[in-house]
């Protein structure tokens, strides 16, 4: 790993939000070049969790793209965003369900777990379930997208129905 060369430097004052060319600032390049302690290193360091390439992907993205489940999890104790769209509009989950069908169940699963949303639509109006379906994944992975589907719908219904509540008592205008 690349870690005992980046300590020393990042302990001189090295901007560790410096952006390449194409956008990748050091913690993208980390995940690109799957080097999870350098990941950990630079989270640790409150490198920026938001930054994007210039194609708008995040180390999510990149992450879930190479199938480096150790990775995606490490992103996940950080609290990334796991429904943020790229510039074409994909997330993460639209990634995974283009996976090989030997790591896409566990990245699917930490993704749906940490709030990915599978009925997000990309530019071209395509869900995750739409690639999922199309890949012909397992019956397993469809039941845990509807499961996660289920449980956001639910939490929209009570978020809904404080709002409800709350206008109808007169504490919030619309």
């Amino acid at each position: 790993g690349e870690l005992p060369l980046l300590k020393p430097l990042v302990e001189k004052g090295v901007n560790i939000e410096y952006m390449d060319p194409n956008g990748r600032s050091l913690l993208l390049a980390a995940v690109y070049y799957q080097q999870k302690e350098v990941v950990d290193y630079l989270l640790e360091k409150d490198a920026d969790k938001w930054a994007a390439d210039i194609e708008g992907d995040t180390a999510v993205h990149i992450a879930v793209a190479a199938g480096n489940l150790r990775i995606v999890q490490s992103l996940a104790k950080a609290d990334f965003g796991f429904n943020t769209q790229n510039n074409r509009g994909e997330t993460p989950l639209h990634f995974a369900c283009q996976l090989d069908a030997k790591v896409i169940a566990p990245i699917v699963q930490q993704l749906l777990n940490n709030g990915a949303n599978p009925a997000v639509t990309d530019n071209n109006e395509i869900t995750a379930w739409h690639y999922a379906v199309n890949r012909n994944v397992s019956s397993d992975i469809l039941a845990l997208m509807q499961k996660a589907q289920q449980k956001i719908k639910q939490e929209s219904a009570a978020v809904d129905d404080e709002i409800d509540t709350l206008l109808a008592i007169g504490d919030i205008e619309t």
